[in-house]
């Protein structure tokens, strides 16, 4: 079993869905209030759109440098946390309704 350390969390209110593009470089949330794009190594804000958006069918648009990206989700079921990695394992999101921990692989 991997171990992981946790790098960051991110405050957030109304969480929708998470995703994260195929190069797990950047991470999408979205909101009840809109879209939001991090750098996932920095876990920076790169992006925002106020446009209420949800997903269909487990998939959303991205934006900013994703914007002509369908990006896969996984949706939030409210009263449960939401565990998920990325496809390499190498990052480890825990999302509850207000807040998404971000955890890397350690070495």
């Amino acid at each position: 079993m991997k171990k992981y350390e946790k790098i960051n969390e991110i405050p957030i209110g109304g969480l929708v869905a998470i995703g994260f593009d195929s190069n797990e470089k950047y991470l999408l949330l979205i909101t009840h209030s809109g879209r939001g794009l991090f750098e996932i190594k920095t876990m920076n804000k790169i992006a925002r759109d106020y446009e209420v958006m949800y997903p269909n069918n487990s998939e959303i648009k991205g934006i900013g440098i994703l914007q002509e990206e369908i990006i896969k989700v996984y949706e939030f079921e409210f009263n449960n946390k939401l565990e998920i990695y990325t496809k390499s394992n190498k990052y480890k999101f825990v999302a509850e309704s207000d807040s998404i921990e971000c955890f890397k692989v350690l070495l």
